[in-house]
């Protein structure tokens, strides 16, 4: 019968000088370690055996996940019974392979008492992740692991021809003059990275912003994987070479543009040379399974860039959301003493609050909705479509501008300004023209003020709508959107609801506008809700099936 432990293991074995025993790799010290006596050795110290068989491999141990398929390598039998890509508590089947050897690797400077600080800092930084994120049993699945990265140094010399135009105006005439250009250039992307594995979001690995500029690597030596881990590189150079290429060319029309003053393009030389180096990179990674999704948690092993999105804790979001209706709709009460707000004034600024919320809410929900239950690593779409191909990746699939990205936070400015100046301009008509005709005509229960703003939003309202491209989960995004574009339309009816109450003499018009007032926020805050609800599924993924299990 087969025992039911992964099966201890070695592809090296570097003892320790003093007593024998075997050491591992110690991130605190930088160096090997001897468990038994304590001896500190450096791994330029041991030698090499993977170079006396095959430079271009070195023996390991695989463990494979049996749930997903996910595989990590190691130079030990050491591993602990927990996937770090589908977060199951399995028990890891290992086996002796091989791997390809990497060029050069960049040990780990972050320890594991930094790497815990920067992960409950960056949880304490979200009001509102849940406490058991924070749990020792979770935290304690930290991993390092190194991920297998391709730099690129790619150069382009010689001459070329291009063309460009420059636009003037003289004495009220425009001319437009064009030219050709035969230009020598010399044009260089250096250390240019990305991840050689599949199994590895393209996404979270740019995230980290591993930066050559400020890194020491090491040339590769096997002791570096004692008691640390190694993802598999497979993913071919030759994927990204076109991507490489385009960020190349912008970086050429750029300089042609700068040197020439003219707008226009020049190809590059037909003298390139290309080069890639496999690299080793540092990242601590933590899985947590919640339900059928896990959230990732990805720390850069060198500098200590994290990438972690949390989810929400849905309890206390929707108990803070009451709570902040209730402040909301207390004010505006309060400010109708102090200001004399009338209930079409008060209808109108919740529809300024509902106009700026939905303005808010809804990229971000088009966005989460685009993408959700769509997997949008490109190098694991091709791998999954055609296993073994090498098609190269254009630049926009290859996600080059994902850093250049830049969360948008003056949304709540906005609104706070724009609530602020509307009491503000109401304030001082009722002071500077106390109770005239201008004050009855703009601001009374029958005044044109309310209306006008009303109108405003709802022809900005008009203009707002979910609009998703087309993609194989088309039918099961819509269907999801449903309840979002629900509350769109209601939002619309509102206010259209609002503009008549305001306009035409129904009776009890202040009971008319209060409701409308209460309904208004309601809606904004359901959508809040929802928004919630969705991003949690967004900010995890589905447990991943990356493989099958290989044979043992």
């Amino acid at each position: 019968m087969e025992e039911n432990y992964p099966k201890i293991l070695k592809a090296y074995v570097f003892s320790c000088p003093g007593c024998g025993s075997p050491m591992r790799y110690d991130i605190n010290a930088r160096c090997m370690v001897c468990d038994s006596c304590g001896k500190h050795s450096m791994v330029t110290d041991f030698k090499d055996p993977s170079k006396e068989v095959d430079i271009k491999e070195f023996d390991t141990v695989e463990f494979v996940c049996p749930s997903c398929g996910a595989s990590i390598h190691s130079a030990d039998g050491a591993a602990t019974s927990f996937c770090s890509y589908c977060g199951s508590d399995v028990v890891l089947n290992a086996r002796m392979t091989r791997m390809r050897r990497p060029d050069t690797i960049v040990p780990f400077r972050i320890t594991r008492d930094e790497c815990m600080e920067i992960y409950l800092t960056h949880l304490r930084s979200f009001r509102f992740a849940p406490n058991e994120l924070s749990d020792q049993k979770i935290t304690d699945h930290f991993r390092p692991i190194y991920i297998p990265f391709w730099r690129y140094n790619f150069t382009a010399k010689g001459n070329s021809e291009g063309t460009g135009s420059r636009t003037y105006i003289e004495k009220d005439y425009q001319y437009a003059d064009s030219y050709s250009y035969d230009v020598y250039s010399d044009i260089t992307v250096s250390s240019l990275l990305y991840d050689a594995s599949s199994a590895f979001e393209d996404e979270t690995a740019q995230k980290l912003r591993f930066n050559f500029s400020n890194m020491t690597p090491a040339k590769f030596h096997p002791a570096y994987l004692c008691g640390l881990y190694a993802e598999t590189p497979d993913v071919s150079d030759a994927i990204y070479k076109t991507a490489l290429e385009a960020i190349a060319q912008d970086q050429l029309d750029k300089s042609f543009s700068d040197r020439s003053g003219t707008t226009g393009s020049c190809p590059l030389p037909e003298n390139r040379e290309t080069t890639a180096e496999l690299t080793l990179m540092p990242v601590w990674l933590l899985t947590s399974r919640r339900g059928d999704r896990v959230l990732y948690t990805a720390i850069n092993g060198y500098d200590g860039t994290i990438v972690c999105e949390p989810p929400i804790n849905g309890r206390s979001f929707s108990l803070v959301t009451a709570a902040l209706f209730c402040v909301i709709f207390a004010a505006l009460l309060l400010a109708t003493r102090y200001i004399v707000l009338r209930p079409n004034m008060v209808l109108a600024l919740c529809g300024v609050l509902s106009v700026v919320g939905m303005k808010h809410i809804m990229p971000r929900m088009d966005e989460i909705l685009t993408r959700r239950q769509h997997d949008v690593d490109p190098t694991r779409h091709m791998k999954n479509m055609s296993p073994g191909a090498d098609k190269p990746l254009t630049k926009k699939e290859a996600g080059v501008d994902i850093l250049n990205t830049k969360k948008d936070n003056t949304m709540k400015w906005v609104t706070f300004t724009i609530c602020f100046l509307f009491l503000f301009f109401v304030f001082m008509i009722q002071v500077v023209f106390s109770v005239s005709e201008i004050t009855g005509n703009l601001i009374s229960d029958r005044g044109i003020m309310g209306p006008a703003v009303l109108l405003i939003v709802f022809i900005m309202l008009l203009r707002m709508n979910y609009n998703y491209p087309k993609s194989p989960v088309d039918d099961d995004r819509k269907k999801a959107s449903k309840i979002p574009e629900g509350i769109l339309i209601a939002m619309k009816v509102l206010t259209a609801a609002g503009i008549i109450v305001t306009v035409l003499p129904i009776p009890a018009v202040g009971i008319w506008c209060y409701t409308l007032s209460i309904a208004m926020l309601i809606l904004l805050i359901c959508n809040l809700v929802m928004l919630n609800r969705i991003n949690n599924e967004f900010v995890t993924r589905p447990v991943p099936i990356l493989g099958k299990e290989a044979e043992l």
